[in-house]
């Protein structure tokens, strides 16, 4: 495998995830205007996932490139401004600017945002298997072949619950991986231009709504991942 190259969905908005199996993951996400919004994220690979990643490139020394992933990301619809940086071999940090919110939904038809003439509005995101294919397009062939290695029901379109699923990667990998894999988290904050009145999935906080999410739910998708939150 080469310097890792991401174009997915989940490192401008949900994430991640060359960061699907990020061993921690953070994005807050600011919406403001029904066009614009600026997000600030930060992604570290567990241990385990790097040495792996590394044995596969066949590269001890191999880490995470932020110029391939900065270039991928700024040429995706919508996205006006992005700034990466590698904060370290397993860990990469940034902000990028949206200045087209419908039109990158439409590249990526995962959700929908909407803000009312009244007042308020509603975002949703929704990730199943129906998304499978136009989420899979926009990883890099690197990225598809990690995943692959990782049997990844999201790749190989295999139904496998979560139990079995991480009982398959403790018999090719080994306890430490699965269990590494299994904690491995992303942690959204969306603050909205107004107050939060019903929120899925997560908790609000006045303007601000949380989420934390199980890396392992976007591996398998063994049921729909939903976020949605309301405001007024």
């Amino acid at each position: 495998m080469k310097a890792m190259k991401n174009r997915t969905l989940f490192l401008v908005w949900l994430g991640a995830l060359v960061f699907w199996s990020c061993a921690d993951g953070r994005l807050a996400v600011k919406l403001d205007s029904p066009q614009a919004a600026t997000i600030q994220f930060s992604f570290a690979l567990g241990e385990k996932t790097l040495n792996l990643i590394r044995n596969l490139s066949g590269n001890p020394n191999l880490g995470i490139d932020n110029r391939p992933i900065e270039e991928g990301l700024k040429d995706l619809p919508g996205v006006e401004r992005v700034s990466l940086k590698s904060v370290s071999p397993s860990a990469l940090e940034g902000t990028l600017q949206m200045n087209n919110i419908p039109l990158f939904l439409n590249r990526i038809p995962v959700g929908t945002v909407s803000f009312l003439s009244s007042g308020g509005g509603t975002l949703e995101l929704q990730f199943s298997r129906n998304h499978r294919e136009a989420l899979l397009a926009l990883f890099s062939p690197d990225v598809r072949d990690y995943l692959d290695a990782l049997m990844a029901p999201v790749m190989t379109g295999e139904r496998l619950s979560r139990k079995e699923y991480l009982s398959l990667l403790e018999s090719v990998y080994g306890v430490a991986l699965r269990r590494e894999i299994e904690q491995s988290r992303l942690r959204v904050s969306c603050t909205v231009p107004g107050t939060i009145t019903t929120i899925t999935g997560g908790t609000s906080d006045g303007k601000v709504g949380n989420f934390s999410l199980s890396v392992i739910d976007f591996l398998v998708l063994e049921q729909p991942v939903v976020l949605r939150l309301s405001w007024k």
